[in-house]
């Protein structure tokens, strides 16, 4: 997971890189949402769910109460088990 949220922050710092703003939270939040869905298109067709839910169990439990859309946005039955 750690890994994951490296790559999404330098990920957003190079997208403003010759901007002289600093890439805000939202846009890093946004960027490991991204991966997050990509994440679990790619366990689904693999048919990988339990090592998606053991991934993610963290990042949907801490982001889920600062995003009040993350559900709307990810809306899958694997968010399910990764809350329950």
């Amino acid at each position: 997971m750690f890994g994951i949220l490296i790559s999404a922050c330098k990920k957003a710092i190079t997208g403003r890189w010759l901007l002289p703003e600093s890439p805000t939270i939202q846009e890093w939040i946004d960027t490991v949402n991204d991966t997050y869905v990509m994440e679990r298109i790619a366990c689904c067709l693999c048919l990988q769910k339990d090592t998606f839910v053991k991934l993610w169990t963290k990042w949907v439990k801490y982001i889920r109460p600062l995003w009040i859309n993350f559900m709307e946005v990810t809306n899958c039955g694997f968010c399910d088990a990764v809350l329950s």
